[in-house]
């Protein structure tokens, strides 16, 4: 929801208020309000990035940090433990 397309349980992490679902949205959810989500995004690209180098040891590129995003937490964490076993 909002413009970083943050979903439920991100916006949680992150301390984001009023948070409504898709099936029920709420028109005061904190995804909405420019500041509040880009400064949740830019927090959740932090952490990505973060994690992306303790896991491989490299800096983390504009598409590792997407590819986080795109894939979700779980998913992500799936693509750096088979980098891992991979050697890359």
């Amino acid at each position: 929801l909002g413009i970083y397309q943050i979903l439920d349980d991100t916006a949680k992490l992150w301390g984001m208020q009023n948070i409504g679902t898709l099936k029920n949205p709420n028109k005061n959810d904190d995804r909405l309000d420019p500041m509040k989500s880009a400064t949740a995004a830019a927090r959740n690209a932090r952490r990505t990035a973060d994690e992306f180098k303790a896991i491989t040891g490299k800096e983390a590129t504009g598409g590792d940090i997407y590819a986080g995003h795109f894939l979700g937490d779980g998913g992500f964490r799936s693509m750096l433990k088979e980098l891992k076993n991979n050697g890359q």
